[in-house]
This record gives structure tokens, sequence and C-alpha cells, in this order.
């Protein structure tokens, strides 16, 4: 089978970086100069009979061929300015020795300024300027060029540095926007790569930052919508924020919630005043200007890009805010991805009807017991006797009561699911069987209070060293029949078993 070729990057074997490129094409410029002075030369006669033509340009080819040995990878990119000058100085000298019969270099003499705009930064063409008008000077100095040459140089001159410079400029946009693009194309991939939401903002913010030229860029996600106000978060960005500060925004009060709901995005040049959350971004920051991008998902807003100039910044350039837009098109579609898959996780590990962890998340917690953790079976005492009195509605929120009472005891490395049914489970890590016990107490308080529906039974287990994590549920299922057998709405500690010796 064929191996798959790999793709050869910038710089490899088989490609031209762009450096090299440049100095040859100088190279060939020049040879192929040179050659045309040889081919003219041969063809029209000098009338002075100095014979320099095919000197002039078996020189300049030689000049030329040196591009093709100089290792430009390791050479400054202003040494490719050698060829242009030395084309110029070429000429000069040729024309000066020759005495005006090159006057056919008059149609090739911007060529130099078009190379220098192709190849070299902007004001490095009207840095040439001078070196030519020299040359023009020179040759003129010496009667070496016709009234007309020098005429026909004169004006070409200045057209041919305004082009060159024009070619300079457009191939910096070019640059940049090539730059812009490949950062947002490695953000795009970041972003597909980003598994939790912080990782995305922190992807968003700091892509924002770069591709705006902005001092700070900061990721604040929306964490709750109520019709009135927007809770915004800042999750990434500038430490002196991200993770520490939560803005509550009122709808009709300031440009921030105005862009929730428009989803369009914002320019600020004066960030002061327009909220308790600016000013604190002004005074955390010394920030001035900002650029605000929703971050939009198919729900709607999902957050806002803050993009910040601690100068004054009246606007955003159109190509930067397409740039910023795109990023923020993306982004939400992450966000959007992320939220989907952490609500799918958190769905197939959890009871759709209490919002408790379901039995499959259970027996995970159950097998990580450690001697000493407590299990808990809990059944409501004839339910069914609920749902046929009162109906299936009514029963699902005596379920979700029942929840909210069981939850309200756990600690934070505590387990509470719905096993299954009306039955509950537990694991109190750590508790004993006295914790287990003086939790359930509390939990039955809850239920007394706030349902009257019916009572529930439980059965409490302590793991023991080498027990099997099903032997000490098995032990609080017996735990639990014992309070049934005993008249229900009953708490029983399960007996430790035998340990042999």
């Amino acid at each position: 089978m064929l191996a798959r070729a790999r793709p050869v990057n910038r710089g490899q074997r088989g490609t031209l970086d762009r450096r090299t490129w440049a100095g040859w094409l100088g190279g060939s410029l020049l040879m192929g100069a040179g050659a045309v002075v040889l081919v003219l030369s041969a063809f029209i006669p000098d009338s002075d009979g100095a014979g320099l033509e095919p000197l002039a340009g078996l020189l300049t080819i030689l000049i030329g061929s040196t591009a093709f040995v100089l290792p430009w990878k390791r050479l400054d990119e202003r040494v490719q300015l050698v060829y242009p000058v030395s084309g110029l100085a070429v000429l000069t000298v040729a024309v000066i020795v020759g005495g005006g019969t090159l006057d056919y270099y008059v149609a090739v003499y911007p060529v130099p300024f078009i190379y220098v705009g192709v190849t070299q930064r902007p004001a490095m063409v009207v840095a040439l300027g001078p070196v030519a008008l020299a040359s023009i000077l020179t040759v003129g100095a010496f009667g070496g060029w016709s009234a007309v040459a020098v005429t026909n140089l004169a004006m070409a001159l200045p057209l041919s540095v305004v082009i060159g410079e024009l070619l300079a400029v457009g191939h910096l946009r070019q640059q940049r926007a090539e730059r812009s693009v490949a950062r947002l194309l490695q953000g795009v991939r970041s972003l597909n790569r980003a598994g939790h939401e912080e990782d995305a903002a922190e992807v968003i913010a700091a892509l924002g930052a770069a591709l705006s030229d902005a001092d700070v860029g900061v990721s604040f996600l929306l964490e709750r919508v109520r019709a009135d106000r927007h809770v915004v978060r800042a999750v990434a960005g500038h430490p002196s924020v991200a993770g520490r500060v939560s803005f509550e925004l009122a709808v009709e009060d300031d440009g921030t919630s105005a862009l929730l709901r428009a989803g369009t995005p914002v320019m600020l040049p004066e960030l002061g005043g327009q909220g308790p959350w600016a000013d604190h971004l002004v005074a955390a920051l010394a920030v001035r200007s900002a650029f605000l991008v929703p971050l939009v998902g198919r729900p709607g807003v999902l957050g806002v890009l803050a993009l910040l100039w601690r100068g004054a910044r009246a606007r955003v350039p159109a190509g930067t805010r397409y740039e910023l837009e795109l990023l923020a098109e993306e982004a939400g579609r992450a966000i959007e991805r992320i939220r989907s898959t952490e609500r799918l996780a958190r769905e197939a590990q959890t009871d759709a009807l209490t919002s408790l962890a379901n039995r499959r998340s259970y027996a995970r917690a159950l097998d990580r017991i450690q001697p000493g953790d407590a299990v808990v079976i809990v059944d409501l005492d004839r339910f069914k006797l609920v749902n046929d009195r009162e109906g299936h509605d009514a029963g699902d929120e005596v379920l979700r009561t029942m929840a909210d009472c069981l939850r309200g005891v756990a600690r934070g490395g505590d387990c509470v699911a719905r096993y299954g049914g009306e039955e509950f489970a537990l694991v109190f890590a750590g508790a004993g069987a006295g914790g287990a016990r003086a939790a359930m107490d509390r939990a039955k308080q809850a239920w007394e209070q706030r349902s009257g529906a019916t009572t529930f039974s439980a059965g409490i287990a302590v793991a023991l060293p080498d027990e099997a994590p099903d032997e000490t549920l098995r032990r609080a299922d017996v735990a639990l029949y014992a309070a049934k057998a005993a008249g229900r709405d009953r708490i029983e500690v399960a007996p430790a078993r035998a340990v042999a010796s």
C-alpha cells in the first residue's frame, strides 16, 4: 500500500523560504537584464565604437548569478538590496563609459523599484529613490544620456517609487492577512480541541487580543439570564479579573446588556462610566477603550469577548472586525458544543426527575468506598398509595422533595442517588454509624416539615475492612427491611458482621 505523502513545510527540502525566493528573484532579474543587453548589443551597432555593452551585460549576469550560492536563510533580508543597487551602479558606469549608447535601458529602469516593492518592507522603495536619482544625475553630468532619455528617466523615477511603494504596502498587508488567517485557523483548531469552557475562553481571549493588537483580552461567559438582568462571569484573560469578577447587568441600563440582546459588536471609545462592570475593568486594568464582541450560539448570546486598550481607540479596522466576528462565531459553536457534551455527560450520570446521581453513578461511588464509610438505603413507605390517591404528578413532586431533603444533609464528598422507583441510596464518606444516623435524623426532620404525604424508612451499614462493596450494600438493604418489618418510619443500623480470627 502506498504511504501517505507528508506535507512539506515552508523552509524544508523541496520548497523555498521567502528570503531565498526573494534573493533568487533579484539574481534572476539581473541575469535577465544582462542577457537582454548581450542580445541587443549583437544587433544594435555601437555608434561610438566603445563596444562596452557586452561587458556590461556579462558583469550584470555575473553579479546576478551570486544569488544562487548565497545562504539567504542566514542573511538579513536587506542584503537583497545589493541586486537593485548593483543594477543601477552597472547601468550608470556602462552609460558613462559607453558614451550614451544605452538609451534602451530606460524601459527597464523601473524594474529595481518593482523588485524592492515585492520583496522588501514599505519605505525601502523610498530609500532606493535617492540612489536612483544620484545615478541619473551622475549620468547627466557626464553627458552619457540624451536629453530625451534623461527627461524620461526623471519622469519615470517618481512613478517607479510610487508603484514600488504601493506594491510593498500591498505585500505587507497580504502578509498580515495571511498571519491573521493562520492564527485564526490555529485558534479554531484549539477551540475544537478544548474540553472545558475555561480552556475555550482562554483561547478566545488570547487570540482576540492578538488579532486586534489589544492590550488585554478578557472572555466573559453568560451564566444566568433573567427577564431583566444578565449575570456574566470573567472566565479567562487578565489574572486581575479572570475567575474573580462577575457582573450583573440590567438590560435597560448599559450598552453591554443591549449588546447581549442584539448580538452585534460594540465599540466603546471611553469605557469609564458605562456601569460598575466597566469601572471595575478601568480600575483593575488601567484601560480606556473597549471593543465588545458577543459570542453567539444557537441558543443566543453565550458570552462576550472584551478587547481592551490602555490608550484611546475610536474604531477597529473593518478587516480586523471581520476576523473577530469569525472568531466569535467559532467560539460560540465551541462553547455550545462543550456545554452540550457536558450536559449529555451529566444526563448519563443523573436521574432526570430528581437531578440526583443515577444508579450507574452510585455503583461507581460504591466501588470506591473505604472502611468507615456509611452506605444508606432509603425507601418511601407506602408510596404506591400516594400515586393511586393523588396521581403520578403528585408522586413525582414527593420524589423531588425527598431528593431535596437528602441532598440537604449530604456533604461535598458524599454521594446521593435515586436508586430506582421510590428508593434512594447514599454514601457518607468516613461518617461511621453515628454520623450517618445523625444525618438521616436531620433528613427526617426536614421531610416532616416539607411533606406529609408519607414517611420513609432507612437502613445503614458501615463498610468493614476486607468487605466487598456489594456486601456492605446488602447489609444496608437487610437493615432497611428490618426497619420496614418493625413498623416503617424507622432508621436501622446493620450490625457489623463477625470477622474470622
